[in-house]
C-alpha cells in the first residue's frame, strides 16, 4: 500500500467511523460510548490528517449515535452532529451554506477537476433521513436547499473552460447488484434526485460507497447503458466491522462490468495529460484489481 504522502488528498465517501454500531455489540470497541469510538477512529488517522487533506461525505452511519434510531442518543449526538462538528469541509467557500461546520454538501477544485460532495441522506425529496424519521438512523436534515445549490454549482463548473472533468462523491448508490436497501426504495429516490442533475451538467464520474463491495458500472442513465453516460464506482469495500458484502442479482446487476465481492481495497484517481484514470487497489498486497480511463464529456 502506498503512503498517504503519495496522494494529494483523500476523500472518504461516508460512514466515517461506524461509531453508531457500538451499541449493537458487533465490533471490538463495543461497550465504549459513541464519542469514545469516534475518538479512537480519528486518533488512528492523525498521522494522515495532520499532513494530507482528508475530505468526508455523510453516510447513513453518520446520522445519529445508534444505527437503529435516535433512542438513547442525547441531542448533541443526533442529526449528523458528530460529522458536522468533528470535521471542517469547505461548505462556506463553495457557497453551500453560510453556517460554520455545515459540511454535508460542498465542492472544491483540484487542478483541472471540479469535485462535488453530495448528501445522499437528507434534504432532497423522499430522502432516507427526514425530521420525522423514527427508525433506520434517526431524524435529521434541514440544512438547506441542496438540489438548487447543486445545480448552480455544477452549472458554473460546466461553463468553466479550464475545467476538464467533473467528479461527484456521495454515499448511496444509483444502482448496484444488491437486491435490497433501507429504507425501501432508497435507491430509486436517490437516483431520481441526483442522476438527472448529473446528466444535465455533464458529470463524468460518480464515486460512492454504502454497499460493502467494489463495483464499476458501464456508462449509464436511468438504469440503462448509455454511450457517454455517467460512470458509477461503488467502493464500499475499504473494510469495516460489518464485513464484505456478497454479489446480488438486483436491478442494476446488468450494468456491472467489474466487481469484487471478497477483498477489501481503496480507490486511486490519477489525472494526467488529457485523461483521468481510476484504479481499485487491493489492501492486501497493493495489486491493481481494476483500472479504467474516464473520458471527459467536455472533449
Amino acid at each position: 500500500m502506498k503512503k498517504h504522502s503519495d496522494y494529494s488528498w483523500i476523500h472518504h465517501v461516508g460512514d466515517i467511523s461506524y461509531a453508531d454500531d457500538a451499541s449493537v455489540k458487533i465490533e471490538p470497541s463495543s461497550g465504549s460510548g459513541y464519542d469514545e469510538v469516534y475518538d479512537l477512529f480519528q486518533d488512528s488517522l492523525q498521522d494522515i490528517t495532520s499532513s494530507t487533506p482528508y475530505m468526508v461525505s455523510p453516510g447513513n452511519h453518520d446520522v445519529t449515535c445508534r444505527v437503529t434510531s435516535d433512542l438513547g442518543c442525547p441531542k448533541q449526538q443526533r442529526n449528523f452532529s458528530a460529522f458536522r462538528q468533528r470535521w471542517r469541509m469547505p461548505s462556506i467557500e463553495s457557497g453551500a451554506s453560510t453556517v460554520e461546520h455545515h459540511n454535508v454538501w460542498y465542492s472544491y477544485r483540484v487542478g483541472n477537476v471540479h469535485f462535488v460532495s453530495i448528501d445522499t441522506e437528507s434534504d432532497f425529496p423522499n430522502a432516507p433521513t427526514k425530521p420525522t424519521t423514527k427508525i433506520g438512523g434517526g431524524a435529521g436534515g434541514g440544512f438547506g436547499d441542496q438540489l438548487s445549490w447543486l445545480k448552480s454549482d455544477l452549472q458554473a463548473a460546466n461553463s468553466d473552460p479550464t475545467i476538464d472533468y467533473i467528479v461527484a462523491m456521495g454515499h448511496r448508490v444509483f444502482y448496484s447488484s444488491s437486491l435490497t436497501d433501507w429504507p425501501l426504495n432508497a435507491v430509486k429516490h436517490v437516483s431520481s434526485a441526483f442522476e438527472p442533475i448529473f446528466k444535465d451538467f455533464n458529470v463524468d464520474l460518480y464515486i460512492c460507497g454504502h454497499k460493502h463491495f467494489y463495483e464499476r458500472g458501464s456508462p449509464a442513465y436511468n438504469n440503462k447503458p448509455v454511450e457517454r453516460g455517467l460512470v458509477q464506482i461503488v467502493n464500499g469495500a475499504a473494510g469495516c466491522n460489518e464485513g464484505v458484502q456478497g454479489e446480488g442479482k438486483g436491478k442494476g446487476h446488468h450494468l456491472i462490468v467489474k466487481g469484487n465481492y471478497e477483498d477489501t481495497g481503496y480507490g486511486e484517481l490519477e489525472v494526467r495529460e488529457g485523461e483521468m484514470v481510476w484504479r481499485y487497489v487491493l489492501s492486501e498486497g497493493g495489486g491493481v484489481d481494476d483500472e479504467v480511463v474516464i473520458k471527459s464529456k467536455r472533449s
